[in-house]
């Protein structure tokens, strides 16, 4: 149960990171449509779009992290991702060479049905057309 906990924690860091990183790039572009300065620094050197973004991916993780619905859904999730069996290099290798070989023999197929009625339909013109 530690362990899906800790993935839990990561997931919402992540979330957290990438939602605090989309909306400051969104901040800095939005507010560079008024103009160079509009970006102001607030205190410290940070710009304002660096401080909505982080401070809405700090309240993003605290609002996921007390959302019961939520927690429980993720937990649920990264459990059922726990007891997955993922196929090992062998056979991810040879499931490969399965799909690419019939993606061959069909394209091959399709190139030969799409010759064989081109020469039927140049046939059929030949005989009936003008």
């Amino acid at each position: 149960m530690e362990d899906v906990r800790r993935y839990v924690s990561i997931t919402y860091l992540v979330l957290g990171a990438v939602v605090a990183w989309v909306l400051m790039r969104t901040v800095e572009s939005t507010l560079g449509l008024f103009g160079p300065g509009a970006d102001r620094y607030l205190f410290a050197g940070i710009q304002l779009s660096s401080f909505v973004g982080i401070g809405a991916g700090v309240a993003l993780v605290v609002w996921a992290w007390r959302n019961e619905r939520l927690y429980t859904w993720v937990n649920e999730v990264i459990t059922e991702l726990t007891r997955v069996t993922w196929p090992d290099a062998e056979d991810t290798r040879r499931s490969t060479t399965i799909v690419i070989g019939f993606a061959l023999v069909l394209g091959g197929l399709l190139a030969v049905m799409d010759l064989l009625g081109k020469t039927v339909i140049d046939m059929i013109f030949r005989v009936f057309g003008s």
